[in-house]
């Protein structure tokens, strides 16, 4: 999912306390396979929506368009937080 592929790319040491405690199992990360994902720069579902609305892209039109997709994206799988919603609802 969005938040495990974010972990990956942000902060990898992170994902096997997030994976033993999803999994109620011990798991060990293979640490020097970390710098792969380093690489990489992920997307993320909320920077999708954003850039679609102010780009006139999504459908629907309205005050509360952007800020009822980026919740849309939270609920359905989002990694972003809610002060990160916050963030981008004021830019």
């Amino acid at each position: 999912d969005e938040r495990t592929t974010r972990l990956l790319g942000e902060g990898p040491e992170n994902l096997e306390e997030l994976m033993m405690k999803k999994l109620h199992y011990k798991v060990e990360l293979v640490r020097k396979n970390f710098s792969v994902f380093s690489q990489f720069k992920f997307i993320r579902s909320t920077e999708l929506v954003y850039v679609a609305y102010k780009k006139g892209i999504l459908r629907v039109q309205g005050p509360k368009v952007l800020e009822a997709a980026l919740y849309a994206t939270k609920f359905k799988g989002s990694s972003a937080s809610f002060d990160e919603i916050n963030v981008l609802k004021k830019l």
